[in-house]
């Protein structure tokens, strides 16, 4: 239950990323944003370390894990950069469903992994995401074609990520993997910056959203990600956030006041039922099996 109880905490923080980046985005360039969001993360990160006094134990953790924890944040860090720009080509709703691909990529990881075989829901979940993700882009110009590649890019290193941060959440404190993970994260994106040299200073107001969003998911959000991956299954971990982009969509229509089109929305439904249906025949497959059948 306390698994459960994180990972739901995790989908309702993270995805505030998607909503306060979109803001800031119409203000600021991307590689200024990546700078300013990865630099509050950090000092966000680091002042939770001094507080529950767990800074000296990310130091001496730091010598031991540095090198896995690097290309965690090189990773990191090149993919922020991608994610922000299919985030302002195809906005937060959308982007949030067509990155629930990352469920299929995992599942199909996992089978060439574990050399395991795909059931008939497994197959029947996947193709519902590959339909919904054609509804979605059915008329939705270049721009979000050009999203859609990107957010299946996006879906493929995440689905590795998750492996990876799985086997070394167990070894280092969620708050002490977060820390160490947007130090080297930081790092990247300033590179960036400075062979960009596009650094500009935005206003008062878009300072304190990139502020906020960075702590609620880049924070807060991730270190509940990693505590419910330290206390639970991959999958199930997996299954809840199958209704992420769901919650994306709430605070769009909240915050921004944006609404999916017919179509997209149609498409994004199908996306995360499908993500949803999929991470279930992998786990309870019986119970998908009475349910499909025919098929």
């Amino acid at each position: 239950m306390k698994g459960y109880l994180f990972a739901i905490l995790a989908s309702l923080l993270m995805p505030a990323g998607f909503i306060t980046n979109y803001i800031a985005l119409q203000s600021i360039n991307i590689a200024s944003l990546t700078f300013y969001f990865f630099g509050f993360g950090l000092l966000g990160a680091v002042i939770a370390l001094v507080i529950t006094g767990k800074l000296d134990k990310s130091l001496l953790l730091f010598k031991r894990y540095w090198k896995p924890v690097a290309v965690l944040g090189l990773v990191n860090g090149i993919t922020a950069v991608v994610w922000l720009f299919a985030l302002k080509l195809t906005g937060p709703s959308s982007l949030g469903f067509l990155m629930r691909f990352a469920t299929v990529f995992t599942v199909v990881i996992g089978v060439v992994y574990l050399k395991e075989r795909f059931n008939r829901g497994e197959i029947f979940g996947a193709v519902m995401m590959i339909i919904g993700a054609f509804i979605m882009a059915f008329r939705g110009g270049e721009h979000l074609l050009v999203g859609a590649f990107l957010a299946l890019f996006l879906s493929l290193v995440i689905s590795l990520e998750q492996l990876f941060l799985k086997k070394y959440v167990k070894r280092l404190e969620p708050l002490v993997f977060n820390a160490l993970r947007l130090l080297f994260t930081f790092l990247v994106v300033s590179v960036y910056v400075i062979v960009r040299s596009d650094l500009v200073i935005p206003p008062v107001d878009v300072m304190f959203i990139v502020f906020l969003g960075a702590i609620l998911s880049a924070v807060v959000g991730f270190v509940f990600y990693f505590k419910a991956l330290e206390i639970s299954e991959l999958s199930k971990v997996a299954a809840i956030q199958s209704f992420n982009p769901f919650v994306v969509f709430v605070y769009s229509l909240i915050f921004l006041g944006s609404v999916l089109t017919g179509l997209q929305l149609v498409g994004g439904v199908v996306i995360g039922l499908g993500a949803f249906f999929l991470v279930l025949a992998r786990h309870r497959p019986k119970i998908v099996e009475r349910l499909l059948p025919n098929f």
